[in-house]
């Protein structure tokens, strides 16, 4: 989540400069880049990610309860 500024500047910008719709503090409809303007559930059916778990070998992302062992093996400690 955005600081509450940064998120008003930022739905500021995507309603002035990109001509998204924007409701409050809420997209409402967002711009396609063919310029049609299409609901956010269509939205982010084309362009978000599925809510998941998604692999990774970035040590960093790999949850506490895991710990790097070798080049690509993760064990649980314990």
């Amino acid at each position: 989540e955005l600081h509450v500024m940064r998120r008003a500047e930022l739905l500021r910008k995507l309603k002035e400069e990109h001509g998204w719709e924007i409701e409050g503090m809420r997209i409402k409809r967002a711009r396609h880049r063919s310029g049609e303007l299409m609901e956010m559930a269509e939205y982010n059916k084309k362009y978000g990610i599925q809510l998941g778990r998604y692999s990774t070998l970035v040590p960093r992302l790999v949850t506490k309860e895991f710990r790097r062992k070798g080049k690509n093996n993760f064990t649980r400690e314990g």
